[in-house]
C-alpha cells in the first residue's frame, strides 16, 4: 500500500468506488433496496452492479473512449 504501486493503484481505485455508489444514489435514483432477507438484498445489489457496468460499458463505447483508464499504472511501472 505504501509503494508506488500501491498509491496509484489505491487513487484509482477510490475514485472508482465512490464514482460507482454516486450514480446509483443519484442517477438511479436507488434509495433502498425492496426486497427484504441477505439472500435477495444480495440478489439485487449484484442486479444494481451489473446494470452500472453495462450502462458504464455503452457510455464508454458511445463516446469513443474504450481501453483509456483514468490513471494508466503500467505508464508509469514496470510489471
Amino acid at each position: 500500500m505504501t509503494t508506488e504501486e500501491g498509491k496509484l493503484l489505491r487513487c484509482n481505485r477510490s475514485i472508482q468506488a465512490e464514482g460507482a455508489f454516486g450514480q446509483l444514489k443519484h442517477n438511479r435514483n436507488f434509495k433502498r433496496f425492496l426486497t427484504g432477507g441477505k439472500v435477495k438484498v444480495l440478489a439485487e445489489l449484484l442486479f444494481l452492479g451489473l446494470s452500472q457496468n453495462i450502462a458504464h460499458l455503452l457510455a464508454k463505447c458511445n463516446s469513443g473512449l474504450q481501453n483509456l483508464h483514468l490513471i494508466q499504472p503500467k505508464a508509469y511501472l514496470n510489471f
